[in-house]
């Protein structure tokens, strides 16, 4: 592809897929998210500036969408859905998770009609996933998603997925890291390892596994770091500790991402880092994952008296919900033990 002219045009963001395809989008502010043509070109007759200028001026070219599937299959819904503007706006890790969540269900299912999937058929989707809600929920909340924009949208009448509910986990998720287990992965990977950079930079800054991962230098100002986190987009502002800082120092950290693999290259995706860093929990014998990191994280910030404000900046939460759970199971804890020592008769 040929380097891109500069300056760039205004209000433009570029972003690239995995598999190294360029997309271009049109954003001013906080507004919505208008996806243009990949190919970019400052020609006045190319597609894309005629799209670019109806953009500026508040409208939208529609164009037909493509599909490799037959019209009216679920792959076909699946693909449209992906090419629209409520697809566009969601933010990055968001669009990258439900995008392979819809690659899983489109290699099983994408030539079926959409007559074909009825309520039955979602919650029978649903149920073999049921060994693992979190990933149960979350095909649920995809095919939710795809089906309300289309009907929304005027190409589909019926939404099977509309009453059907999400399964209730009895369990809490993602393992917590206990301070024993932080330590035995420590002592299986020394300071100025690549697993133990990984460890410190999500123990130390709370960031979800595909933020941690992202984390270079140029997110780094004066001993802080400056982070749009890719779930929300959402700034985040976290100090680097002085562990944290004394292990990037001892590692062979990246430039544009301080994490890298074995071969010095930035990890291609979340889930490649995710895979990594269990290979690494397996090697230490532990039980923890990536994400029960930061469960960890926001546990010990609550206990040590942090509000629920000061947890949604730390993590980057846009609602109460999350951050008064971790204060709640806190003030409980610190009123169980109080309340004990009333019960002692000696």
């Amino acid at each position: 592809m040929r380097s891109m002219p500069r300056p760039r045009l205004p209000n433009l963001s570029r972003e690239r897929s995995r598999h190294g395809r360029v997309k271009w989008f049109f954003r001013v502010g906080k507004g919505p998210r208008v996806r243009l043509p990949d190919k970019y070109s400052t020609d006045p007759s190319s597609d894309f500036m005629q799209a670019y200028n109806a953009a500026m001026e508040g409208r939208v070219i529609k164009t037909k969408p493509k599909s490799r599937y037959k019209k009216e299959t679920l792959g076909w819904l699946f693909d449209v859905y992906q090419q629209s503007a409520k697809f566009a706006d969601l933010a990055v890790g968001t669009r990258r998770a439900r995008a392979y969540i819809i690659k899983g269900i489109v290699s099983n299912a994408g030539t079926s009609p959409l007559s074909d999937i009825t309520p039955k058929v979602v919650r029978k989707g649903r149920e073999r996933r049921a060994k693992t809600p979190e990933a149960a929920n979350n095909f649920l909340k995809t095919m939710k998603a795809a089906f309300a924009w289309g009907v929304d949208s005027g190409l589909i009448d019926m939404d099977p997925t509309k009453d059907v509910k999400k399964l209730i986990s009895k369990t809490d998720g993602f393992h917590t890291w206990t301070p024993e287990e932080i330590e035995q992965f420590e002592n299986r990977h020394p300071l100025g390892t690549m697993a133990r950079l990984a460890l410190d930079i999500m123990t130390y800054t709370g960031l979800r596994r595909q933020d941690a991962s992202m984390i270079g230098r140029q997110h780094i100002k004066n001993g802080q770091i400056h982070f749009k986190a890719s779930k929300n987009d959402e700034w985040v502002y976290l100090p680097i500790v002085p562990p944290l800082q004394k292990s990037i120092d001892a590692s062979e950290a990246g430039d544009m991402t301080l994490l890298l693999t074995s071969r010095g290259k930035p990890f291609s995706s979340p889930a490649s880092f995710g895979n990594w860093f269990r290979d690494r929990c397996v090697e230490a014998g532990v039980p923890g994952r990536a994400h029960g990191l930061r469960k960890a994280g926001a546990v010990l910030a609550a206990e040590r008296g942090a509000t629920v404000s000061q947890l949604k900046a730390v993590f980057g939460w846009t609602s109460d919900d999350m951050a008064s759970l971790y204060t709640k199971r806190a003030d409980r804890k610190k009123m169980g033990l109080e309340t004990g020592g009333l019960l002692d008769r000696s």
